[in-house]
């Protein structure tokens, strides 16, 4: 294995080497699935490095030795599990499809960095946070707008329709930021909330995969992960969690641990209240009244 090839080298490591090492030994999922530029960019060391250490414990290339990895991960899952003739295909589906997740959340990650930092600096100073979408988006601005509440962030989503665009822009003032979120459509409606929010003055984000949409053409921040996959399927993974990451973001930046307990507390506190009320609710106060 692996880690047994570097354990056997690794005092006659030189320093810059036994970085590279111990990155791979701590880190052996994200080692797996990066490049050998985006690991020397990751612990700071030269190119060269990285290919020195391939070199010193046996493997001609990164592109070997991250291959190496993930075959004995996938091995270790099988042995693990004990897998069955029948169920191979499908582990080896879940396989696939996990590897294709490690390599879009590594990707979007990598190459959205920047803009999720823009966004986060943006929805952390906002005094509420507004989500639109169509279809399944709608579905995923409520999820995330759920996900804003139990750390006490103002969240309201809405769809992107006419009546409920111009009634929730109507109520946006200065210092609110709205999410766009367009995933799997062209967003048309999403983008023209977009357009009139950001005319009104309103901080604008866009999560979608793909930069032709309109909304990510409006918004003053985009964040695409354009989906792909090994599979045969859209996916939509990263996508998903690059989203939850973004919330944890933004709660970790604006809310402290101490609120985030008093607020759960409060939670319970609350639904236990609720619940003694309808144990001592009596079975005729929640009958119909009959028909005289």
């Amino acid at each position: 294995m692996v880690k047994d090839k570097i354990q056997k080298q690794y005092a006659s490591l030189t320093p810059g080497l036994k970085k590279v090492a111990d990155f791979i030994t701590e880190n052996t999922i994200n080692a797996a699935f990066l490049t050998e530029q985006e690991v020397a960019d990751l612990i700071g060391v030269e190119l060269e490095t990285i290919k020195g250490f391939c070199q010193e414990i046996g493997f001609s290339s990164y592109q070997e030795l991250s291959k190496t990895l993930r075959t004995e991960m996938y091995t270790q899952a099988k042995d693990t599990h004990q897998i069955t003739e029948e169920q191979k295909n499908e582990v080896k589906l879940l396989h696939a499809l996990y590897e294709n997740l490690q390599k879009n959340l590594h990707r979007a990650f990598i190459n959205e960095m920047t803009s999720v930092a823009e966004a986060v600096k943006i929805l952390s100073q906002a005094t509420h946070i507004w989500l639109v979408g169509e279809y399944t988006s709608y579905l995923l601005a409520q999820f995330l707008a759920a996900n804003f509440a139990p750390v006490n962030i103002p969240a309201t989503a809405f769809r992107a329709e006419v009546h409920e665009s111009a009634s929730a822009i109507s109520q946006m003032d200065k210092g609110d930021a709205l999410i766009a979120l367009a995933f799997g459509q062209a967003g048309i409606d999403t983008g023209y909330t977009v357009k009139l929010a950001k005319e009104k003055g309103i901080k604008t984000i866009c999560l979608g995969n793909s930069r032709e949409i309109l909304p990510a053409k409006e918004a003053d921040i985009s964040i695409i992960d354009p989906p792909k996959s090994d599979v045969n399927i859209a996916s939509f993974d990263s996508s998903l969690l690059l989203c939850s990451f973004l919330v944890e973001a933004v709660a970790t930046t604006r809310v402290s641990i101490e609120e985030t307990l008093d607020h759960f507390i409060e939670l319970h506190e609350n639904m236990g209240t609720l619940l003694d009320m309808r144990v001592k609710t009596k079975k005729h106060d929640l009958e119909l009244p009959k028909d005289r």
